[in-house]
């Protein structure tokens, strides 16, 4: 349960920071919740083709591998704490489209595919695979409320809660990078 729940806090840090795919799942989202949503979940499909990648590797993966990807993934984490400011982005004109840019966007992301391979990786060595399950019910909770959010009161506290969720995702992501950083620096001693 412990393992699920670090996993759902992780995802939360990570979907949270006003990044391109954020700043993609707004957009839409100000057209429409479900035009949100459906380009959230584009994302979430992104990071399910990575899981899957890292979930083949974990096997195959000596563990003296594991201490220093278990660092380099929280060096990660800290730095994209540090470069989790926001940018705008056009909405999608139809739900599909931006499911499939959101899609597109996750898959050739070189930030998103390091991440599951460094930190998402130590995150199943250290955690198990129970920690995807939290990890994922974080994104989807993350793809449904953010986009109603937005398009709820995007006319007249967007900017404000923006900035709320940036400062909290830079807390989340230097505070879980500290932790892989820490897991890994006791796995060596």
């Amino acid at each position: 349960m412990n393992a699920a729940l670090f996993g759902f806090g992780l995802a939360l840090s990570l979907a949270g920071p006003p990044g391109p795919m954020n700043a993609l799942i707004a957009s839409a989202s100000t057209h429409g919740p479900w035009k949100g949503v459906s380009t959230g979940l584009g994302a979430v499909t992104a990071d399910a083709v990575f899981l899957v990648v890292v979930a083949l590797l974990h096997g195959y993966v000596p563990g003296w591998v594991k201490v220093p990807v278990s660092l380099l993934g929280g060096v990660l984490l800290i730095w994209l704490g540090y470069r989790a400011y926001g940018s705008k982005g056009q909405g999608p004109p139809s739900a599909a489209e931006g499911y499939v840019s959101a899609v597109g966007l996750g898959l050739t992301n070189p930030y998103q595919l390091g991440w599951w391979l460094t930190a998402g990786l130590s995150m199943i060595a250290f955690l198990g695979y129970f920690s995807a399950v939290g990890f994922f019910a974080g994104l989807l909770a993350w793809v449904t409320a953010f986009p109603y959010a937005i398009w709820k009161l995007s006319s007249l506290y967007a900017e404000r809660m923006l900035t709320a969720i940036r400062y909290a995702s830079v807390v989340g992501l230097v505070g879980f990078g500290l932790f892989f950083i820490l897991s890994g620096a006791a796995a060596l001693a």
